[in-house]
């Protein structure tokens, strides 16, 4: 399989059939063309997934290989080793947290992607409210852990999430706007233990793993 890699350089303008001269700075990109393996390729395409799934916007192979090559970060490389036996993958991390130890930044990248596979799944039915909350949980204990660090996609968090009120009721525009991020998911993990209240079912809160 053959793949051109290359930063984004601006167009040639014209004005009236003229063409004008390119403003200095802007150097052209040099294009590579590279082979790869069926296997890299189908690791690559893994990859993609992933993160196409967590951006929610389309990502090609070439963009996936481009940002391996200008961030080099191994762990990137390493989900796209750990997908190819992704179920020996889960089982590993799944030992680890039975044992109370850590798993690595690759693994839970993987476990965050097949949970929101998961959850958000049209077949069967839905995952039990203490599936979602554990994972509500999870996500709250790894924001809190963090938090300081990225606190810019706050927004990005909420928007995946059904705020409520102090009574447990979905609220919207201003009123939703004065809730924090741990304090719209503290509400949610109390609603989904409440068997008398409305029902609220936050489908997309594994996108926030």
């Amino acid at each position: 399989m053959d793949m051109s890699v290359a930063a984004a350089v601006p167009e040639d303008r014209t004005e009236k059939g003229k063409p004008v001269a390119e403003k200095p700075g802007w150097p052209q990109q040099p294009v590579i063309s590279i082979r790869v393996s069926e296997a890299l390729r189908s690791r690559l395409e893994r990859l993609k997934e992933v993160l196409a799934k967590k951006s929610g916007e389309n990502v090609t192979t070439s963009e996936v290989a481009k940002q391996l090559l200008e961030s080099a970060r191994e762990d990137r490389l390493e989900v796209a080793e750990l997908l190819t036996n992704a179920t020996g993958a889960l089982a590993a991390a799944r030992r680890k947290g039975e044992a109370g130890l850590s798993i690595a930044r690759a693994e839970w990248i993987v476990l965050a992607h097949y949970v929101q596979q998961g959850v958000e799944s049209q077949t069967g039915d839905l995952v039990s409210r203490e599936t979602m909350n554990g994972i509500l949980a999870a996500f709250l204990a790894a924001y809190k852990a963090r938090r300081g660090k990225n606190s810019s996609r706050d927004e990005h968090y909420l928007s995946n999430l059904p705020r409520l009120n102090r009574e447990g009721k979905p609220v919207h525009g201003a009123e939703a706007e004065g809730i924090d991020l741990p304090t719209a998911v503290e509400r949610l993990i109390r609603a989904l233990k409440a068997p008398d209240v409305d029902e609220v079912w936050p489908q997309f809160a594994a996108r926030n793993l």
